[in-house]
């Protein structure tokens, strides 16, 4: 029998709705102007997304793992350094490390929180990927920063070392958020604040009338005292996790595992010889 309600993780559909007609002017303004990389569109959205974050600069490229990568690269961070990363997050976060040659050390997040605590890591860089809280219709990622050469370095690498055209300064990549994305994100980014506040009401519903279940077998997430949380997700720890989500399932709503095996476990980083049990929050 199928449940009576159908609850989806994520439903992008319903989510960009609302937008179409805003997508579609912007599809069709990129189209007109046949400029599809580091043209105004991108101008447009990093100015509106530095500015949204309170920052002096923002540099579009093209997905939230390259980000991570050219900020390490235009830091300096190389073979020889060590960083450390969320032992409990998508392997992205360990690629970059990896990617410029550095070794990933991974720090346990808080079981109370699911955070690492902000002296341990400090925020670089952004992923635009479509589930994100302000997702392109694609791949997509970005940094803020304040300080100019960063910004001015990012820019450069994310398109092949050149600051102009056929002159190469040095060893860049091709990591340019492109015209069409960067068009749909400044779409959606005046609705982020929005979206944002609805997260929190469903998050603060879901706190209260679940604040009754034993931790012991449900444990609800804690926002740390003078801290706001963005609710990209909305995570629950259990001891029963695959019977909690059967029982979830058979109701029709649905859940995931973030994530299902932890970097650490995962073949690609085998070579750094972790013992089985370490990281037993992740």
């Amino acid at each position: 029998m199928r449940p009576a309600v159908s609850v989806p993780f994520l439903d992008l559909r319903a989510i960009h709705a609302p937008l179409r007609d805003g997508f579609t002017e912007a599809a069709g303004r990129v189209l007109a102007r046949g400029w599809y990389l580091l043209g105004p569109e991108l101008e447009a959205f990093e100015t509106a997304w530095a500015e949204a974050c309170g920052s002096a600069h923002a540099v579009g490229v093209g997905c939230g793992l390259d980000a991570l990568t050219l900020t390490l690269r235009a830091l300096g961070v190389g073979p020889g350094d060590e960083v450390i990363v969320p032992s409990n997050t998508y392997i992205a976060t360990w690629l970059a490390v990896s990617a410029v040659g550095a070794r990933p050390v991974p720090v346990e997040p808080d079981p109370v929180s699911h955070l690492v605590s902000a002296e341990a890591m400090a925020a670089a860089a952004w992923s635009c990927y479509p589930s994100k809280n302000l997702g392109a219709l694609g791949d997509g990622g970005a940094v803020t920063t304040d300080d100019p050469a960063l910004a001015a370095r990012i820019r450069r690498l994310r398109n092949y070392g050149s600051d102009q055209k056929y002159v190469n300064v040095e060893r860049g990549a091709n990591s340019r958020l492109d015209e069409l994305q960067a068009a749909f994100l400044g779409v959606s980014l005046p609705h982020l604040a929005g979206w944002n506040t609805e997260r929190s009401a469903v998050a603060a519903r879901y706190l209260a009338e679940l604040g009754d279940l034993d931790p012991e077998v449900v444990s609800l997430p804690v926002v740390p005292a003078e801290r706001e949380s963005a609710w990209h997700l909305f995570v629950v720890r259990s001891p029963a996790r695959d019977a909690l989500a059967r029982h979830l399932a058979d109701r029709g709503i649905e859940t995931l595992i973030h994530y299902p095996i932890p970097p650490h476990r995962q073949e690609a980083y085998a070579d750094l010889s972790l013992p089985a049990g370490a990281f037993p929050v992740s």
